[in-house]
């Protein structure tokens, strides 16, 4: 089993680009055919105003896919993912029992469970307030 590194590297979120990110990506690669995927990562950096740098082999995933990008419809690059179902049936049950214990609670806007409390700013007190703070 290997030692564990003393400076172990910070979790790093992982690049998601749009349709429309990568298609932008294939047509700089049209226009600068020489360009490495380091390159062009750095272009897509600055030209398409991202958060940092894509890593160079999600260029290359990118330039792969580029005929199948080529081929999708305008719709198809502005749609945006819809949130999966679950969510929304998790955020609908959450709203429903927040309802729920402000009909029963005798603190209107206050529900508590099991190591949480949720409030409603309106409904909050003084004391509320510094609980919540600290």
């Amino acid at each position: 089993m290997p030692a564990a590194s003393k400076n172990p590297k910070p979790f790093r979120k992982r690049i998601h680009l749009a349709k429309q990110q990568e298609l932008e990506i294939c047509e700089l690669h049209t226009k600068i055919p020489d360009a490495t995927n380091v390159t062009l990562a750095a272009l897509a950096h600055t030209k398409l105003s991202l958060a940092r740098a894509p890593p160079p082999h999600v260029i290359g995933r990118v330039l792969k896919s580029a005929m199948t990008l080529q081929g999708l419809s305008a719709d198809c690059l502005a749609r945006k993912k819809a949130r999966p179902k679950f969510q929304l049936q998790l955020n609908q049950t959450v709203v429903e029992f927040a309802l729920m214990c402000d009909e029963t609670s005798e603190h209107p806007g206050v529900f508590a469970g099991r190591g949480c409390a949720i409030f409603k700013p309106e409904a909050a007190t003084p004391e509320l307030s510094d609980c919540a703070a600290s």
